[in-house]
């Protein structure tokens, strides 16, 4: 396996785990309230770079272990863009959604 593989694919793993950790530490949450277009193209930068990485990652990939680590990198980070469209555009338990649609 290249270097470069390996670089691509260490980077969209590091993209999806700085995305929970952004997530669980509160740091979107106050970052939303202030600034949520900003927070949304950070959150969006981070997973759909982290998708495309590990899908390219996996194509060019050899090593078995490689190949597992891209695939549920390529899975977290799906399912990551289908939980930012959730959080920022759709109303929850009588709260407005975070951006408004027009």
């Amino acid at each position: 396996m290249s270097s470069k593989v390996n670089l691509v694919s260490n980077l969209a793993t590091l993209f999806a785990c700085s995305y929970l950790v952004l997530f669980f530490s509160t740091g979107l949450a106050f970052l939303a309230e202030v600034l949520p277009w900003v927070t949304l193209f950070l959150c969006l930068t981070l997973s759909v770079s982290g998708f495309v990485m590990s899908l390219w990652a996996f194509s060019k990939g050899e090593n078995g272990f490689k190949l597992s680590q891209n695939l549920l990198t390529a899975t977290v980070c799906f399912v990551l863009v289908v939980f930012t469209g959730f959080v920022f555009f759709m109303s929850e338990g009588g709260f407005s959604p975070l951006i408004g649609t027009i």
